[in-house]
């Protein structure tokens, strides 16, 4: 149905100029399209939720990491933005280009606490 993964990487916390820090990553995360919006009912009960929040609880777990869940997303995947802003993430500075270049992936984070 659905499949996330988590890591660890430093981003620039909290503004660009600031020191690099240990924050939780999430490199990828994505839902067969059947099972999209699915079941039917309140959001925070779809599958694309429950795994964004299993990821978020067991980020909490892992060692020597500030308190903190990042993710890359594409700036026109209007469907996961909403998600990942429904879920507490923000915008954030960091940016990144995807493979062909031609693409700036946003930088979203939450904290975990």
């Amino acid at each position: 149905m659905g499949f996330g993964a988590l890591g660890k990487t430093k981003w620039n916390w909290p503004t660009p100029s600031d020191k690099r820090v240990a924050v939780a990553l999430i490199p990828s995360v994505g839902i067969q399209s059947q099972f999209k919006g699915q079941p039917v009912g309140p959001p925070e009960e779809r599958y694309s939720s429950q795994i964004m929040l299993d990821l978020i609880a067991e980020a909490r777990g892992i060692p020597d990491m500030n308190p903190l869940i990042a993710l890359f997303v594409h700036p026109d995947d209007l469907p996961a933005i909403r998600l990942y802003k429904r879920i507490g993430f923000q915008d954030f500075h960091q940016r990144t280009k995807g493979e062909d270049q031609q693409v700036e992936y946003v930088g979203m984070i939450r904290s975990l606490v």
